[in-house]
Parts: C-alpha cells; structure tokens; sequence
C-alpha cells in the first residue's frame, strides 16, 4: 500500500464514526474511491463545473466529507477560485463536514498568482490537508504529510499513536532540516524554473507538430494539462497514441465516467 493510500486508510478510520457518505470529483483521483469504498463509504461522485467541483451538486448530496485537488484538479487542470473555496468552507461549516484537500501539484505555478489553500483560509478547523515530496523532491522518499485540525488531531494521536510509521525517522529527520536550513525553498524555486521550461516546450511541440488536432487546457500550472484529440475517433491512431506514452501521457478516459461519456459525443 503507498504512503498517500495508507494517510486515507487513517482518515477513514478516524472519521468513522461520524461520516459514512464522501464525495469525490468525477472525474478524480480513482484510488481515492478505491480506499474509501473498501472502508465502507458511501462514495458519491460529484460532477466539475468550469472551475472545479460543483459546489450546487455537493449541497444536493448526502456527503458529509469531500475529497477535493483544489491546487490543480486531476485530471483537467483547473485551479478553484477563491470564491468557490469560500463556499466549499461554508458548506462544510453548515454540515458539519470535513473536507480533505491534497495539494496536488500546488508548488508548481506558472504566470499566475498563488491562491491560498483551503486549510489556510480555514477558521473552524474543518480542513485536513494532505500532500507529499514525490514531484517537488522525489518519488523515492514515500515521504507524504497530513495536516489536522485540533478537532482530530487530539483523537488522531490517541488512537493511531502507536502504529508504525512506514519512513524511517532517519529520513523524516534528514528532510526536517532540509527544510530548517532553508534549502527546500530554493530547491522548489528552481524545480519551478525546470519544469516551467518544460511545460512550455511540450505546448510548443503539440502546436508546431500537431495543429489543429488538439484542443488543450492549460492553467499555467503543475506538472499536467488536460488535452483532447480532436479528430474523429475513427482516425486515432494506437501507434501513435504508444509514442504519446512514452512522453508520460495517460488516457483521461481511465479516470471516469465523465470524460468517457464526453468522448462518446464527439
């Protein structure tokens, strides 16, 4: 079980006891549905609207829990506007809820203006934020973290204190002064200028060999964009489409319903 799986397999139990419906955005983060089905939850998928999850969508549900990439949504890209931060916060405030944001891909940001993140603009503790080292260091380290509000953080350490980390302090330590001397910051500063160079020389590439073939969704940030073949589906290649994996592209349609239903149309 991964690290990210194993911080989910926590929450699940710890919220147990009050929470048994979770929302997810569809299309999202499959393993996420995975670990909360396989704990019992009523998983109900909540549609995106032009910015992100459908806040009217999640009000008509039953959850009491959602699990949201607010910072750079997978696998479409956009990043969640203040205001519609502002009433997912309320809404959790309203139900009582907990909402459980992972920075995904929230360091890297490009031409845009950082936005705060959920668990920053939280003032009644009904935020857990999780994320991890895997694109900003390295996928090696299985170093994630999670962040509690005082509402859980008290019945966290009661409850799981005993079980075993799976990083070795060795490596929390090393990491912990890594980031005491400063060195993080300067680290993700130049990753920023690295894979900002990067994201523009594949969007240069798909329009200078490609044009007119695909039409994309760029937010300026992350390490993805969401991009579309435009061309009937009759003429898509699979020859072509091993060449585009090797570049480390995936099949938007693997992550959900949505999308497949969408591709369907066309």
């Amino acid at each position: 079980m991964g690290v990210s799986k194993q911080a989910l397999s926590f929450l699940c139990l710890l919220l147990a006891d009050r929470h048994r419906v979770v929302a997810i955005e569809e299309p999202g983060y499959a393993d996420a549905r995975i670990v909360f089905s396989h704990h019992g939850y009523e998983v109900v998928p909540i549609p995106l609207a032009e910015e992100g999850l459908s806040i009217e969508a999640l009000e008509k549900s039953e959850a009491t829990v959602v699990y949201t990439t607010p910072a750079h949504q997978f696998p479409y890209g956009m990043v969640m506007p203040v205001g519609q931060r502002q009433q997912l916060l309320q809404w959790a405030k309203r139900k009582n809820g907990i909402i459980i944001e992972n920075d995904y891909d929230g360091e890297f940001r490009y031409n845009v203006h950082p936005t705060p993140s959920l668990q920053g603009m939280d003032r009644d503790g009904c935020v857990v934020y999780i994320g991890n080292f895997s694109k900003a260091f390295s996928p090696a380290l299985r170093l994630d973290y999670t962040v509690l509000p005082r509402q859980l953080l008290g019945r966290y350490l009661e409850s799981f204190q005993a079980y075993p980390s799976p990083v070795s302090r060795h490596l929390q330590r090393s990491m912990q002064l890594f980031m005491q001397k400063g060195y993080w910051e300067k680290h993700v500063r130049k990753m920023r200028t690295v894979y900002h160079r990067k994201h523009d020389a594949l969007l240069r590439a798909i329009q200078t060999t490609c044009p007119g073939k695909y039409a994309y969704w760029d937010s300026q940030q992350g390490y993805i964009f969401y991009s579309r073949w435009t061309l009937p589906v009759q003429r898509r290649s699979w020859s072509s489409w091993r060449v585009w994996q090797m570049f480390g592209c995936i099949r938007a349609a693997i992550t959900g319903p949505m999308i497949r239903r969408m591709h369907a149309r066309e």
